[in-house]
């Protein structure tokens, strides 16, 4: 086992849940409607940024013709799975649903108090962090980390927590298609007070054909976020809500703004953007 030193923070559900790709309920919690695709409908997503809910130009995979080469895909999400605990000693979630051995991981943690520590499942260097942040202003942290899983891979996971608090809260995202070897692109965290709307943030991907996952955290958020209608909604704790975005060219992607829930005055946290880099042909 190996541990990270993570403030976290709780939430007063107890819940874990696994969901197929496609399977996504209509809009998700707070989103816009979904059609049979499972993608947004045109001009249905809340807190649109502007730019007509278009994917960045260049954006969209080019078909090419029979004698252009054959290019990378952006990495494809697969599932997700998520636990909200209140006064819990860990998290306990199943492998999204899906999940075969090669795909990565991707989790994202928020839990009260700074001296917290979060225990991995497996063995010592299974799961590689990405970013954790200290949020002083609510006593608390949040974590990013990934792993490529495997057969030998625990089941369900436990994520251990050392002191039990009020907010405790964990998405885990299952993607295929990305490079095993160096999965984790460009990355940047910001963090939000006293404001629903978290953003704009962006990001300025360095390779092609990557997928851009965005990670947002409230600690008093009181219901589902809303998002721009490029992002696809992946995963929504309240606490936490996990979007993504195909980037087929690479540079500086359009700002992008998550709205949460609750009072403005109260409102905690900060925003992950990740790039994952796709698997070599």
């Amino acid at each position: 086992m190996c541990a990270l030193a993570l403030a976290v923070a709780s939430f007063d559900l107890g819940c874990s849940l696994s969901f197929d790709t496609g399977a996504l309920p209509d809009g998700g919690p707070g989103g816009p409607l979904q059609n049979d695709a499972g993608t947004p409908d045109n001009g249905s997503a809340p807190g649109n940024d502007g730019d007509g809910g278009n994917p960045d130009a260049g954006s969209r995979p080019d078909a090419g013709d029979s004698n252009s080469p054959a290019k990378p895909q952006p990495p494809q999400f697969i599932g997700m799975s998520t636990d909200s605990e209140s006064d819990a000693t860990g998290f306990v979630v199943s492998k999204p649903t899906g999940t075969l051995p090669g795909d990565l991981l991707l989790v994202s943690i928020y839990v009260t108090d700074q001296q917290n520590v979060i225990t991995f499942p497996g063995m010592a260097g299974d799961w590689h962090p990405i970013d954790t942040h200290v949020l002083t202003k609510c006593q608390a942290t949040t974590v990013w980390a990934y792993h490529v899983y495997s057969n030998s891979d625990p089941s369900p996971y436990y994520f251990g927590i050392q002191y039990a608090r009020f907010v405790e809260s964990l998405a885990l995202m299952a993607y295929r298609g990305v490079d095993s070897k160096n999965p984790i692109g460009q990355h940047v965290l910001t963090e939000f007070s006293a404001t629903l709307s978290y953003g704009p943030v962006l990001l300025t991907t360095d390779q092609a054909n990557e997928t851009l996952v965005l990670m947002s955290v409230n600690e008093f958020a009181t219901g589902a976020w809303s998002w721009p209608q490029a992002l696809q909604w992946r995963a929504d704790t309240n606490v936490l809500g996990v979007f993504d975005e195909p980037r087929v060219t690479a540079g500086t992607t359009n700002p992008r703004t998550v709205t949460s829930t609750g009072d403005a005055s109260k409102s905690c946290g900060d925003v992950e953007l990740v790039g994952l880099r796709p698997a070599p042909l």
